[in-house]
């Protein structure tokens, strides 16, 4: 099993495993991160960030901020998603 820091990497070693003929989900599991919407077109299994809700915690932190509104000490937790496609074994 490969899991690549990124999507574009993902890429990559897909293109790799194709000229030497290893079969994503069959010979090899490939696994990226960001699902960058290739990985969808290309059938790659990849990690999806909460991009909209993290840059909407940003932007209240800021204007918080920016507000000189008092700052509450907290922990914020951003899920992900794996989002599997035929890249890995079933």
């Amino acid at each position: 099993a490969i899991i690549c820091t990124n999507d574009v990497m993902a890429f990559g070693a897909k293109t790799y495993f194709d000229e030497v003929g290893l079969r994503l989900g069959e010979d090899v599991a490939l696994t990226g991160y960001d699902d960058d919407p290739t990985s969808e077109f290309l059938g790659i299994t990849s990690v999806r960030q909460p991009i909209d809700a993290v840059a909407a915690t940003v932007f209240d932190l800021l204007l918080g901020e920016i507000n000189n509104e008092p700052r509450a000490q907290r922990q914020i937790i951003f899920e992900p998603a794996l989002v599997i496609r035929h890249s890995t074994f079933k």
